[in-house]
């Protein structure tokens, strides 16, 4: 008898009613071939494990979704992915679903797998997904150096180079394939394809540089190997300027005209590299300074670095940039003066480390220690002229360890006379040595003098007059005495 299916009620074809409990309908059934996915792997290598998904029931299973709980690392991935629509596997057909696992540490990283489906008794099946992050053998490639800059070589000779491939990791080292791409004046000398190297095992990989045309060339030469997280590494090839190759470029921001003592930022942070081959690293050098000044660039290879602009003069600073492959910039450089603007600037530097020699500026009609009258290491800022006016001088500069510099400035003294005197406080080994002041006015150069000074002498060098806004200098170059006093006096 042929039944049909009419308005939700089953009846046979001579309009008779059938009973329904006699009907039998065809439903899908979801099974796995695995009650859990079990995974070890050494870690930053992938594994991959597979189970089947199986219809055991008599109709199409409609697949929505197969996920996996709490991956927000990232650390799994499963295909087949279900972005749009669904998956239908057949009766009695197999879906075969890989798991990949990357851990990235030394820990279980337990889930489960779900299946979302049609399947009427277990919508959402769910697989416990037990992982674990081990250790091992793992090779670690390192090629040095990343770049190779021939320099000049003339048409139709020829120039060796070589880098060097060592194995850093603990297990063996398989080198894939070594391609060179770019220009045929550069040619690998051996071919290490399928070689093996043990832990810190190494090889020289030979190139060949010949050109036969006029004007640079570049290539690359791109290593595979089985290193987990290095698989691919590149070295640059550049010969006669590298031709098209497009260097780093170094840029920094050059400070205009500064008021010594200061400390000033240099910046980097506009360098690039063409390739984007980033992050930069940095050198910074100090080309030139001025006399008397014993400032250095203390952390040269800072994107952003401070600098000290410790006395008058002119400054010449450098900054070359690399890209991650070794490949530099051309340097850029930056020159600017460091100019007093204060009415009153006076340096002193010295020649010998290991002794401490003072700068003094006096009052006129006080001697030298006089706490109110002098302004030195005792007391740096004495209280002169009038009340809230910037006639007071300040001691911005003391060195104790050698060479100087220390300085004296008013930014805008009253009327009368200040003596500028030196004295060799204390010798540390550094003997004898010779005393350079200079003096600067509205800030030009106007007096330089020198003497040589023994411990405890007394040099006075000369005094600044000031009358009406308008200063000069006097020199006196005294032959130096003995300093009977070593401290300030009330």
């Amino acid at each position: 008898m042929r039944a049909i299916f009419l308005m939700g009620t089953l009846f046979a074809c001579n309009g008779n009613k059938i009973d329904e409990s006699t009907f039998t309908q065809l439903y899908p059934k979801l099974v796995v071939s695995t009650e859990s996915v079990d995974m070890e792997v050494v870690v930053l290598y992938t594994g991959q494990e597979e189970f089947q998904i199986i219809n055991a029931g008599l109709a199409e299973l409609k697949i929505t979704d197969i996920s996996i709980t709490n991956n927000d690392d990232g650390v799994y991935q499963i295909s087949p992915v279900i972005e749009d629509g669904l998956l239908e596997v057949e009766p009695s057909e197999p879906l075969t679903v890989l798991v990949d696992f990357e851990p990235g540490t030394y820990r279980q990283y337990d889930r489960e797998i779900v299946i979302s489906s049609d399947d009427l008794d277990n919508p959402e099946f769910r697989i416990p997904l037990n992982g674990e992050g081990i250790d091992g053998p793992v090779p670690d490639i390192e090629l040095m150096p990343r770049a190779l800059e021939f320099g000049t070589v003339l048409q139709n000779e020829s120039e060796l180079l070589y880098f060097v491939l060592t194995n850093r990791g603990t297990g063996d080292l398989i080198v894939d394939s070594i391609v060179l791409s770019g220009s045929s004046a550069f040619q690998l000398q051996a071919d290490i394809s399928g070689v093996s190297y043990g832990l810190e095992q190494s090889a020289n990989i030979v190139v060949s540089y010949s050109p036969t045309e006029e004007g640079g060339d570049n290539a690359t030469l791109t290593v595979t190997s089985n290193d987990p997280d290095e698989g691919t590494q590149t070295v640059v090839l550049l010969g006669n300027g590298g031709g098209d190759y497009e260097h780093p470029i170094a840029s920094f921001n050059c400070p205009g005209d500064i008021d010594p003592p200061k400390t000033i930022y240099l910046s980097g942070s506009n360098s690039y590299d063409p390739g984007g081959q980033e992050p930069l690293s940095y050198q910074w050098t100090l080309n030139d300074r001025p006399a008397g000044s014993s400032t250095s660039i203390e952390e040269p290879t800072l994107e952003q670095t401070p600098f000290f602009v410790d006395v008058a003069g002119d400054y010449s600073i450098g900054l070359v940039v690399a890209n991650t492959l070794g490949v530099e910039s051309e340097p850029v450089i930056c020159e600017f003066e460091a100019i007093p603007d204060k009415a009153v600037h006076v340096e002193l530097s010295w020649d010998t480390s290991n002794s401490d020699l003072d700068l003094h500026m006096v009052l006129e009609g006080y001697d030298y220690y006089s706490y109110a009258g002098d302004c030195c290491w005792c007391n740096p800022n004495p209280s002169w002229g009038e009340t809230g006016n910037e006639d007071d001088p300040n001691l911005s500069l003391d060195n104790r360890l050698g060479y100087g510099p220390e300085a004296i400035h008013i930014t805008s003294p009253y009327d009368g006379d200040y003596n500028i005197m030196v004295n060799y406080f204390s010798n540390g080994g550094g003997g004898d040595s010779t005393a350079t002041v200079r003096v600067y006015l509205d800030g030009i150069l106007i007096a330089e003098e020198a003497r040589l000074l023994s411990r405890r002498d007394l040099w006075n060098v000369g005094y600044v007059n000031w009358s009406n806004g308008v200063g000069s200098f006097i020199v006196e170059n005294e032959t130096p005495v003995v300093a009977t006093i070593f401290g300030c006096q009330q």
